[in-house]
């Protein structure tokens, strides 16, 4: 049986997809915004190190742990029956 502690935080998962839009639309404006700053030979002697894959991995890194964090505040539950158990033995208490 699989269930959620606090199903309501889900509803968290909205944020995900308006994040990636607005990733999206900002990337766009900068991209417009170095068109107009610098042709394409410039840009590359400007920042030759510049990769935006590594950009787009950050933001998708980023998404997917945003979402295992909404998860994870969810608290999933597998297997989750109560079953009563006897304590054994004897307790050891250390004070200093």
């Amino acid at each position: 049986m699989f269930e959620f502690g606090f199903s309501t935080y889900l509803n968290l998962l909205w944020i995900v997809p308006v994040l990636l839009a607005l990733f999206i639309a900002t990337r766009q404006i900068a991209k417009k915004r170095l068109e107009q700053f610098a042709d394409k030979k410039m840009l590359e002697r400007l920042a030759p190190m510049r990769s935006p894959g590594k950009i787009w991995w950050k933001q998708i890194l980023m998404l997917l742990a945003l979402i295992m964090i909404i998860i994870a505040i969810a608290r999933p539950r597998f297997g989750t029956h109560l079953k009563e158990v006897e304590r054994q033995g004897k307790e050891l208490v250390v004070a200093l």
